[in-house]
């Protein structure tokens, strides 16, 4: 209670509330943001950009945190709020509990929401501990969408789906899967010559237009 004359807390909890009744209804290791305003199919990163995107209306401050395989939102109020859309209890002011989470998440290996088949994930060579923006979020949900399309071996709109991830931002997961989405076409026996260099060119592009964002950022 001693929160209560806090009116970002306030707020904020209001929010996660009403998100977590009508938006976060059944967890789906890669659902769409579409899914999640249609039909309460949701993710971390479909209802952290919901939540996000609130709070950003509501002027509250806040940042969004991205580690390999979590996102989730830290409130900055005076005294802090983690946000885990995935819990149910996932609005968390207690000291202790958020120290704990975040030492967690700052592993790498956590998955919040995951059942042991979604847990049998992509290893990556890099390790992500960084605050994005909203832009980036949208860049984040064209690259699930990527991730989709590739597992569902349809590797033209993957490849064109994460141009459309590479032209919001940048992200170290772009170039990783542009070079999985390379190799993919380069042993894919039903694409003709042609169609493989057309699709090469593309990733190449990407790639080229992602190094040079990382050179900018730096």
């Amino acid at each position: 209670y001693r929160f209560l004359d806090n009116l970002d807390f306030v707020r904020a909890l209001w929010l996660f509330v009403l998100a977590k009744f009508n938006f976060f209804v059944s967890f789906m290791f890669l659902a769409s943001f579409t899914g999640t305003i249609q039909n309460g199919t949701f993710n971390c990163l479909t209802g952290t950009t919901l939540l996000a995107s609130l709070f950003r209306h509501f002027e509250i401050p806040h940042q969004i945190i991205e580690t390999n395989h979590h996102i989730f939102i830290l409130i900055d109020t005076p005294e802090k709020v983690l946000v885990e859309v995935t819990d149910p209890n996932g609005f968390i002011a207690d000291k202790k509990e958020i120290e704990m989470r975040l030492e967690r998440y700052q592993q790498n290996t956590q998955f919040a929401g995951a059942n042991d088949d979604d847990k049998k994930m992509y290893r990556y060579t890099f390790n992500l501990w960084e605050s994005i923006s909203l832009t980036d979020l949208k860049g984040r949900l064209f690259y699930n969408e990527s991730v989709k399309s590739f597992n569902h071996k349809n590797l033209g709109l993957s490849i064109n789906q994460l141009a459309q991830a590479e032209a919001c931002s940048y992200s170290e997961r772009y170039s990783e899967l542009a070079q999985i989405l390379s190799l993919s076409v380069i042993l894919n026996d039903t694409l003709v010559v042609e169609k493989k260099i057309q699709l090469l060119l593309q990733l190449k592009i990407i790639s080229r237009k992602n190094a040079a964002y990382a050179l900018s950022a730096n």
